[in-house]
């Protein structure tokens, strides 16, 4: 819809490497999908659901 903004929330698990969670906001202006990466974070903790 327009004048809509998406709020993205997503993670990334790996056993034997780091784990993510990424925050991106997306939204459509004069035809086009844009997105915006708000943030980038590397969880602690170790590839576990309990990080997260």
């Amino acid at each position: 819809h327009i004048g809509s903004i998406h709020l993205v929330i997503d993670g990334w698990l790996a056993p034997f490497a780091y784990s993510y969670l990424g925050i991106v906001i997306v939204w459509y202006d004069h035809g086009k999908i844009w997105q915006s990466t708000l943030k980038f974070i590397r969880l602690r903790g170790g590839s576990n659901t309990t990080s997260m």
